[in-house]
């Protein structure tokens, strides 16, 4: 059966054909054209990732190692929606998504 359901802790995506830009369904249901559409989810939890970097060097030329928590999830309210959900289409979200975020809290911690 072609039609799909969610929870209110997830966005589905709906792309293909017949559609300019994707379908956002949050907390919902969608029918989905098989082998026209294709459907994925996103998962609006908190997301706890640990932060790693050893032996950065300092603007001074110190080498320091750096451990942090940082807690994300996607924004669906507002104008961050389409900016959070379309800097992932194409990923394996739940992978991806946590290295992705890792190597930008990485780059953040570095400068």
């Amino acid at each position: 059966m072609p039609f799909y359901t969610c929870g209110p802790n997830e966005v589905m995506i709906v792309s293909g054909c017949c559609q300019r830009r994707p379908q956002y369904v949050c907390g919902g249901r969608v029918y989905v054209l098989p082998c026209v559409q294709q459907i994925q989810r996103l998962s609006l939890n908190v997301m706890t990732l640990i932060i790693e970097s050893s032996h950065i060097y300092t603007k001074l030329g110190v080498p320091v190692s750096v451990t942090g928590v940082a807690q994300v999830s996607a924004t669906w309210e507002g104008q961050g929606k389409n900016k959070s959900i379309s800097g992932t289409m194409g990923l394996s979200i739940a992978v991806d998504l946590k290295d992705c975020t890792i190597e930008r809290m990485k780059r953040v911690v570095r400068q």
